[in-house]
């Protein structure tokens, strides 16, 4: 998982996810370390990159209704228009209904910047020579685990919210605040800790 402190490194198995070790972005042998863990601890099993750093563009986006076969190439030209300076962006459909005349449907774009700790994580992984699954948003990736929860927790309540707020703590202190609406992603964005014990109305106002 990138964060903005680092690296965090996690080995999945049948048996369920295991923690590894965290790799800042500081450590001067940054790729050969991340490198020599993946071989080592986690046996050059495919890898899967979760992003979950503070900078990531969202906007949703609606799509002139077209035939099928033109949908990619115009959901497309719009993403590349939307975020011409994030060459690592992409398009996901979303439940939202607009029955405008000519609406084809409402997209949710995302990109992220191509910075050099993302350049370091992805050579780290290459030299490792295990191959990359995909990289993936947390937030995004995050939409299915709110969604069961919030079914869960609406089983006890005697009405239900079309909203719902997710609030999770990482190793790297930061709070990664999820907010979904009918089950797409409405708002997305990372609280840092203070210290609760000094200025606990901060950390409250800031969340």
């Amino acid at each position: 998982m990138l964060a903005d402190d680092g690296v965090y490194l996690y080995r999945a198995s049948s048996l369920g996810v295991r923690y590894v070790e965290h790799v800042p972005w500081e450590d001067e042998n940054f790729v050969s370390t991340v490198s020599d863990l993946i071989v080592k601890k986690c046996a050059k099993k495919p890898v899967i990159i979760v992003n979950d750093m503070v900078e990531q563009h969202y906007r949703k986006e609606k799509i002139p209704k077209v035939s099928p076969m033109d949908r990619a190439s115009v959901v497309k030209r719009r993403l590349n228009i939307t975020f011409p300076n994030y060459p690592i962006r992409a398009a996901l459909k979303t439940k939202e209904q607009d029955k405008s005349a000519g609406v084809g449907g409402i997209y949710l774009f995302a990109a992220i910047p191509q910075s050099e700790a993302y350049k370091k994580a992805i050579q780290a992984v290459q030299r490792s020579a295990a191959p990359i699954v995909g990289l993936f948003l947390l937030p995004i990736e995050g939409i299915t685990m709110v969604s069961a929860l919030s079914q869960k927790q609406a089983k006890k309540a005697k009405t239900r919210s079309m909203w719902t707020v997710f609030i999770g703590q990482h190793h790297g202190g930061g709070l990664r605040q999820i907010v979904t609406k009918r089950g797409d992603l409405a708002l997305t964005r990372m609280t840092p800790v203070v210290d609760t014990d000094v200025e606990p109305d901060v950390w409250a106002k800031e969340v």
